[in-house]
């Protein structure tokens, strides 16, 4: 994916160097086991679609990483609080790379069909309630 961010063009790659680091940021406990698993990359997605704008610039600042031409997180801050960036594309363009990337594609579509499904049981959920009403 390519950016022209102040007329200069950068690189974000969503390959395994992507995920490796996006990982393990954060990770879950299994159950009553001590094992924890990483998870970094799916709560940094799921907050990104919720609108957190902290947590797109932490998917792009660390897609640049492994490029040759870095984005300083100035930059980037600076591109992503312009009123002439349109943080809704943005996020639906970043969504595209990952859902085709090799090393995100999985974990993308979990996500994705993971919310779909919560939407869902919320809309049945607000059905129950006002029928019952």
């Amino acid at each position: 994916m390519e950016l022209i961010i102040n007329e200069h063009p950068y690189n974000f790659r969503f390959g395994v160097g992507f995920l490796k680091d996006i990982q393990g940021r954060y990770k879950e406990t299994s159950g009553n086991l001590t094992v924890q698993i990483p998870a970094g990359f799916k709560y940094q997605l799921a907050g990104m679609l919720d609108g957190d704008i902290t947590a797109l610039a932490d998917i792009l600042l660390t897609a640049n990483k492994t490029e040759t031409k870095r984005i300083t997180p100035t930059e980037l801050y600076g591109y992503l609080d312009d009123e002439n960036t349109d943080i809704d594309v943005l996020v639906a363009e970043v969504v595209d790379f990952l859902s085709r990337a090799n090393a995100c594609k999985s974990l993308t579509k979990q996500v994705l069909e993971g919310i779909e499904k919560a939407k869902e049981e919320a809309k049945r959920y607000e059905e129950m309630k006002a029928n019952k009403n």
